[in-house]
């Protein structure tokens, strides 16, 4: 008898350089994903579903993105040119209950940036500085 493939969150991005109507996630993402042996799953920005989301998978992939983060993450003066975007708020929440629930969650790019301003660091805008 075989066990079910691990199930992984995959928060999609939004298209903040485009008009920002649409979800976006690269295909290659998924298929690494599979290829370690996992199911993916592409999950939108639904604010409230972040315990069925914590509940049905076993981990977590935040991949890259450009939006803002929280003002007070950032170094004095740094702030990011990133425009907001709804995705900073759940992207926090549900990363917030996958690590408060001891899932693996693996952060991409601004994935990882989210998880270092979660442990107290502080952030540049711009990689230039």
């Amino acid at each position: 008898m075989t066990s079910a493939p691990l199930r992984v969150a995959v928060l999609l991005d939004e298209n903040t350089s485009g008009d920002a109507t649409l979800y976006e996630s690269p295909k290659t993402l998924f298929r690494m994903v599979a290829d370690a042996g996992a199911m993916p799953y592409g999950i939108p920005y639904l604010p409230g579903r972040e315990e069925q989301i914590l509940e049905d998978h076993d981990g977590l992939i935040s991949p890259g993105g450009r939006f803002e983060f929280p003002k007070a993450w950032y170094v004095e003066g740094r702030a990011s040119p990133a425009p907001p975007s709804e995705r900073c708020e759940f992207d926090l929440k549900l990363m917030r209950h996958f690590l408060s629930a001891d899932k693996p969650v693996l952060g991409i790019c601004s994935g990882m940036q989210m998880m270092a301003g979660l442990a107290g660091c502080k952030l540049l805008g711009e990689l230039s500085d």
